[in-house]
């Protein structure tokens, strides 16, 4: 797991949107539904690094395939310390 990349990002937290906002007039804005976001809510993106003697290739984890890996973002913030 490459923990050097951003793991996370903030996403909006209106309803079921799962994208991510953005700095907009100096407040975090969702361009999808088109408005403020005043509590984003932090999701996984875990981008792991997977090679052998043969190839290389990146896989990107989002939310729900990364949270089966039963670690909180806590504890990936103690790792990268």
């Amino acid at each position: 797991m490459n923990l050097l990349k951003r793991w996370y990002y903030l996403a909006c937290g209106s309803g079921k949107c799962k994208k991510s906002v953005t700095r907009k007039d100096g407040q975090l804005w969702c361009d999808t539904c088109n408005k403020p976001v005043s509590y984003p809510r932090s999701r996984f993106r875990l981008q792991v690094d997977v090679m052998d003697a043969t190839a290389q290739t990146v896989i990107v984890m989002w939310e729900e395939t990364a949270s089966e890996l039963r670690r909180s973002r806590r504890c990936l913030m103690s790792l990268m310390r």
